[in-house]
């Protein structure tokens, strides 16, 4: 197997990202919780440029 060093595209960053946040509801304590969840949020509204939305439905600055 060849390891890559390019960086990911955005599509398997989204991907990646989904896969971890269809996980998290059934295995929370694995995950990390609440704060989990909440940095996933932030990461998948980045990568899905909708940080401004997620800021606001969530009362959290934009990249805080």
């Amino acid at each position: 197997m060849t390891i890559s060093l390019e960086p990911r595209s955005s599509v398997e960053i989204r991907s990646y990202l989904k896969a971890r946040l269809n996980e998290a509801p059934h295995r929370p304590g694995m995950f990390g919780g609440e704060m989990f969840l909440r940095r996933l949020f932030d990461h998948l509204a980045c990568a899905e440029h909708r940080e401004e939305g997620w800021a606001g439905a969530s009362g959290l600055s934009v990249f805080t």
